[in-house]
């Protein structure tokens, strides 16, 4: 093993915290024109570009914009606010039980 570093999978980037660590992770994913790449961009989370156009220059100057432009930190910062702020599930559970338990249609009496 190389110094302190653990073996790479193929494929695994290591785990960076920050701003930073999080563009570099989600620019290649999101390089591709798919509707989660396009909500991505249309967030201000990243770039899309369309498969048959992107070559090593364009996505070497995509992750340079996303890791240098200030705005994609600043709307991932935002995105995971809103979702930190999102109930988890075993938080949304008693809610769906009482709308449930709401909306349940109820035994007629005599039959």
């Amino acid at each position: 093993m190389r110094g302190d570093h653990p073996p790479r999978r193929r494929g695994h980037l290591p785990d960076r915290t920050g701003p930073r660590g999080a563009a570099g992770r989600r620019a290649v994913p999101d390089a591709c024109n798919t509707p989660r790449a396009e909500r991505a961009q249309a967030a201000g989370l990243a770039l899309t570009c369309p498969p048959e156009r992107l070559t090593a220059g364009r996505l070497r100057a995509m992750v340079r914009r996303v890791l240098d432009d200030p705005s994609f930190a600043h709307a991932a910062s935002r995105v995971s606010t809103e979702m930190l702020g999102t109930p988890t599930p075993a938080g949304i559970v008693p809610v769906l039980e009482r709308l449930v338990n709401a909306h349940r249609p109820r035994p007629r009496s005599g039959t």
